[in-house]
């Protein structure tokens, strides 16, 4: 029947490809033999795939670790997907925030499987600043834009503290101070994180919410003394002012 798709009417290599990229998107990175056992794909046929991939950008190789990891190319499709009209109407206010306060704006989409994955980077020329990869992932809870997803759920502190568990903070920080950031988040619209997550690195992040929970997430990267708390608080400020008033616009946020 048209439009039923069936095994029969589909391509094998394509298959093979779309269940590679989904297997990598749960991973880091991840060498062929492991990858080929896990997807049930014969060796030969899945390095052939991932080099096709990696020819296309949409996987990275590391010819130190012989390993793959999802590419810049997946993040370059992904951003005319998720959040693209919303973004496209805050992009204007975004671009004059980073020239303003001299910061990378880093854009993440929140996958289903509670993933946070960089589709977008907004930064203006300046001498020196923080690299975030395209398609890099982080647990939906982590840093700065983590905790400002947690403060719009409604999730009890059992749950709360074991997403905590899965972060790799680089400077640990004990569950109550996560958590008392996720309250504060709640009350400012923003959240912080001082060199945790990574050292030497200072965010602060808000969440745009959509008609169904969070939309995206967006957060202000630099360098550790480049702003003050101070000057932090008050980007953080902007951002939210900037992401509520477009969802009230659309209706989403209700007064």
């Amino acid at each position: 029947m048209k439009g039923i798709r069936s095994a029969a009417t589909s391509v094998p290599a394509l298959v093979h490809a779309v269940r590679i990229l989904r297997y990598l998107a749960q991973r880091k990175s991840t060498g062929v033999t492991v990858i080929a056992h896990e997807t049930g794909i014969s060796a030969s046929s899945c390095f052939n795939i991932l080099r096709t991939l990696a020819g296309q950008g949409l996987v990275k190789f590391n010819p130190r670790t012989k390993t793959y990891s999802l590419g810049v190319g997946v993040a370059e499709i992904a951003s005319g997907l998720f959040g693209g009209s919303s973004l496209k109407a805050i992009r204007p206010s975004l671009d004059r925030i980073a020239r303003e306060y001299g910061v990378l704006l880093a854009i993440w989409h929140i996958t289903i499987e509670e993933h946070l994955v960089l589709i977008e980077r907004i930064f203006p020329e300046m001498p020196a600043r923080v690299e975030l990869q395209l398609a890099q992932r982080l647990p939906a809870f982590a840093g700065a834009v983590g905790r400002s997803i947690a403060a719009l759920q409604a999730i009890s502190d059992d749950v709360l503290r074991k997403r905590f568990k899965e972060i790799r903070w680089q400077v640990p920080i004990p569950f109550e101070v996560y958590r008392a950031g996720v309250q504060r988040a709640r009350v400012h619209g923003f959240a912080l994180d001082e060199g945790k997550l990574i050292r030497g690195v200072n965010s602060v992040a808000v969440t745009l919410r959509g008609p169904r929970g969070p939309h995206f997430g967006i957060s202000g990267v630099t360098i550790a003394g480049q702003l003050s708390q101070k000057d932090l608080k008050k980007l953080g400020a902007e951002l939210y002012s900037v992401v509520t008033a477009y969802s009230t616009r659309r209706g989403w946020i209700k007064h």
